[in-house]
């Protein structure tokens, strides 16, 4: 009955492990993961169409009077800054961009001779988007008449602007509402003009570096964010408990048995050796049912992110086993 309680114990630390490293991945995947490379993303929506006036809820989306002064606001900001800025409206099959840096430069394959100022309107070379959008030169002639500034090629797209059919200058959009990329993690500036124009901030994405500040910055978000992070966190602190406890109870419910052996000539190392394979073995049937669950249902990222998930899972797990595993051996071998 020892044994087959010892396996079964066994058994849900295993599952106790993946469902860490479950954790682990969800928090990576809400608030490291940026699909978007260097850029920083957010998405920005106007406060009165989250909570509209009464009387209002079935209105629809106004258009903001102020749309062209907050973008011309936007735009300074990028030029004052020497960045890029790329605007996605889901009404709106084109980006809107403020270039200030070099990376459309890189990034975009031009038909023609580029100009040394890059401010205007620039089109996909597909037939079809020229066929649907241009006529003599000119983008949507019938609505808003725009002269286009150069033609790309539509193929070999980053994947950022995959999709898109054509590129517009930022501080003629007539809308703020949208997904934003900025190619610097110095945005701060950049958010509190979008909030104290009356809009709000959400699901900034940015790339994290490992330092303490930035640990201790994600740390806040998981209990400040949301409901669903803040039942994350407390959920893997949970599991982590659940753990520790587990691995204890097992060297309590086990140290009579050990005694016995120690007193017929079980020596101390050839119980320390058991127990470091049984963990290690526990970590990597763990490792492994982790690595299948995360390969098999988070396919929208790279394989580069997920090795990066499987990393610090590994990191988290050993840091797990050494600490339990000193604090049980050390008691158990006292009591020996």
């Amino acid at each position: 009955m020892s044994k087959q309680k010892n396996l079964i114990t066994l058994f849900v630390l295993t599952l106790i492990l993946a469902a860490i490293g479950l954790g682990a991945s969800i928090i990576y995947s809400d608030y490291l993961y940026n699909p978007t490379g260097g850029f920083v993303s957010f998405n920005i929506t106007d406060a009165s169409n989250l909570y509209p006036e009464p009387g209002e809820e079935n209105a629809g989306i106004s258009t903001d009077e102020n749309a062209e002064q907050i973008m011309q606001s936007v735009e300074a900001w990028a030029s004052s800054n020497d960045v890029t800025i790329l605007f996605k409206n889901g009404n709106i099959a084109g980006c809107g961009y403020s270039g200030h840096s070099n990376w459309l430069e890189n990034n975009l394959r031009f038909e023609k001779p580029q100009n040394t100022s890059l401010n205007g309107v620039f089109v996909s070379d597909d037939p079809e988007v020229q066929s649907a959008y241009v006529k003599d030169g000119i983008l949507l002639p019938d609505i808003a008449g725009l002269e286009i500034l150069n033609t790309y090629k539509s193929d070999d797209l980053p994947p950022i602007l995959a999709g898109i059919d054509f590129l517009y200058p930022i501080d003629i959009s007539a809308s703020v509402e949208g997904m934003y990329f900025v190619d610097t993690d110095d945005v701060g500036e950049l958010l509190d003009l979008f909030e104290s124009s009356g809009y709000i901030v959400t699901d900034v994405r940015q790339t994290y570096s490992l330092t303490v500040s930035s640990i201790l910055e994600l740390a806040k978000k998981l209990v400040t964010d949301s409901f669903l992070s803040r039942a994350v966190t407390f959920a893997m602190i949970g599991l982590v408990f659940s753990f520790v406890y587990n691995v204890l109870s097992l060297y309590r419910d086990n140290k009579r048995k050990l005694q016995i052996h120690h007193l017929f000539g079980l020596s101390k190392k050839n119980i320390l050796f058991g127990v470091s394979v049984i963990s290690v073995v526990t970590l990597l049937i763990a490792m492994l049912l982790f690595r299948i669950i995360i390969m098999s249902g988070l396919t929208y990222m790279p394989v580069s992110d997920l090795n990066n998930i499987t990393q610090v899972v590994l990191i988290m797990y050993v840091f797990l086993a050494l600490l339990v595993n000193v604090i049980g051996c050390s008691k158990l071998m006292k009591q020996l």
